[in-house]
């Protein structure tokens, strides 16, 4: 816009001399021509150089004239712009205060909040480990397999605090960053996702808690207690190679580790292989003597063996370092049991059940010794305990129906032959159970179905001819009963009852001399039936 002025302004000074020029032509034109008459007179020669000079001159005078002018507005426009750029840093200082001031009070907001976050924070995980140790759930940093059975309050209690614990360190960890500033404090945090993993392990969310392993290890990665947690939880979700090769991990991190040849020979007897499991197991009570949980394991190992002794060894060792150990106590029982010493195996079941009340299988031990004593109406008692605490379990049903069957109470049999099969209906001895039951009770084409279903299932099982034939017989298919007689003796030449029952058919069909021959054989191989002759 200057520029354009500069040049408004050439323009009128130039129009304004030649205005003038021309008004006052009468004035100057005589001096025009006196001026004219003296250069005329002059040597122009001579007087070149001294136009050349005064031409510079006025061109030099000229040019600085020019140059002062734009210097005058050059420092005009730089002193405008210096006091624009004066003006703005003083509203920028002004809004850095602004700002740094309500930083400040963000970061106290913030700071409080946070604050308040970490104190609730620390009420959950009170609270959380209180609902652990009144369910008596170990609080260690690497997991135990053999926990307590929790209840559903138990599970729901905890389940709760972690969803809340949850949510509150994923708004710690937007608002501070995940990673941890020294080794204090990776290892405080840690620690702390340890434990909120094994939390998750002992109420059946292995996967959840995989996560906060992996958390763990990321922050504190030479801790092994990440990796056998890792293993075990992978073990639970039945991930076996996996589980074999977080443990090989956790040993490479520490070749000592007890926990982790435990945790690996778990997967290995989990896959059917008890010897490899029996050599983990020994490394591991190498690394640690007094490590119950693997003296457990490794008795329960010899005891499928059938290395009776050394198992009772282990058990009432990891009993003796361990009184409240149910498992221990459990599996001794079961010993005791197969070799018949009853009186010592109840004295170990009833301890099992007084640890660990949860525990359907101290109930079902219980009932099965009961039953081998002739208690069956104490077994009754004991196997409905089982199915309380665990009513999808077909065994404690089966064995519920033979004490049934022993007190005469068929209909109480057919009901838990019944259940059993609707929870597993591949196994013939349930079908067999309850077709002898239907017999008892006169249901004979019952009883057919049921004892032909157990043959499809066990051609092998003579006890299903044996009842198949009796039902056969009653209902007046003599021809069919026989043949499933000499089916069952063909099975078993020595089965007594198939003998005395088709003695007692032979003599329905009037052949006595075959009748007597089979009820003289029957009662060869067990006296006790000619009192029923």
């Amino acid at each position: 816009m200057r520029k354009h002025l500069r040049w408004i302004i050439g323009v009128s000074v130039v129009t304004l001399v030649t205005v003038l020029a021309v008004s006052t032509y009468g004035y100057w034109l005589p001096f025009a021509a006196a001026f004219g008459r003296w250069l005329q007179t002059q040597d122009l020669a001579r007087l070149g150089a001294v136009g050349v000079l005064v031409a510079i001159a006025v061109a030099e005078l000229v040019l600085a004239l020019v140059l002062t002018q734009r210097n005058r507005a050059f420092d005009a426009d730089r002193k405008a712009l210096i006091a624009v750029h004066e003006k703005q840093v003083d509203l920028l200082q002004r809004e850095l205060s602004l700002l740094e001031a309500e930083k400040n009070q963000l970061r106290s907001q913030l700071s409080v909040r946070e604050e308040m976050v970490h104190e609730e924070r620390s009420w959950h995980l009170a609270r959380l480990e209180r609902l652990q140790q009144d369910a008596r759930i170990p609080l260690e940093l690497v997991v135990t397999p053999f926990s307590p059975r929790l209840s559903s309050r138990d599970i729901s209690g905890i389940e709760q605090v972690l969803n809340r614990l949850e949510r509150i360190e994923l708004a710690l960890e937007s608002a501070r960053g995940a990673i941890a500033n020294g080794p204090a404090d990776r290892i405080s945090l840690g620690a702390n996702w340890l434990r909120q993993g094994n939390a998750h392990y002992y109420i059946g969310l292995p996967s959840k808690a995989m996560a906060y392993y992996e958390r763990a290890r990321a922050l504190w990665p030479e801790d092994v207690a990440s990796y056998v947690n890792r293993g075990f939880a992978l073990l639970a979700q039945d991930s076996r190679q996996e589980a074999i090769d977080a443990f090989d991990q956790a040993t490479r991190v520490d070749i000592a580790c007890s926990y982790a040849y435990h945790g690996r020979g778990m997967v290995y007897e989990a896959l059917g292989n008890p010897r490899r499991a029996l050599e983990d197991y020994n490394k591991a009570v190498r690394q640690d003597p007094t490590f119950v949980a693997a003296l457990y394991s490794r008795g329960v190992v010899l005891q499928g063996l059938g290395q009776y002794d050394k198992a009772v060894q282990d058990l009432e060792l990891a009993i003796e370092r361990d009184s409240t150990f149910a498992r221990a106590h459990l599996s001794l029982g079961t010993i005791w049991a197969a070799t018949r010493d009853y009186g010592r195996a109840l004295a170990e079941f009833d301890q099992a059940v007084e640890l660990d009340p949860r525990n359907s299988q101290g109930y079902y031990q219980r009932g099965l010794v009961r039953a081998a004593l002739g208690e069956h109406e104490a077994a009754v008692t004991n196997l409905t305990e089982a199915i309380e605490l665990s009513p999808t379990d077909c065994v404690a049903f089966r064995a519920r129906a033979a004490c049934n069957m022993a007190l005469q109470r068929y209909e109480g049999a057919i009901r838990d032959c019944t259940q059993a099969i609707e929870l597993d209906g591949t196994d013939a001895e349930t079908f067999i159970r309850r077709g002898h039951a239907y017999v008892e009770l006169k249901d004979y084409r019952s009883a057919v179905v049921d004892c032909t279903r157990a043959i499809e299932l066990s051609p092998g099982s003579p006890l299903a001819y044996i009842h198949r034939s009796k039902a056969y017989e009653k209902l007046g298919q003599y021809k069919e009963a026989l043949a499933d007689l000499d089916e069952a003796i063909e099975l078993d030449p020595r089965l007594p009852a198939a003998y005395y029952n088709r003695g007692v058919l032979y003599g329905s069909m009037g052949e006595y001399d075959q009748a007597t021959r089979n009820l003289n054989k029957a009662i060869e191989l067990d006296p006790s039936l000619a009192d029923r002759t």
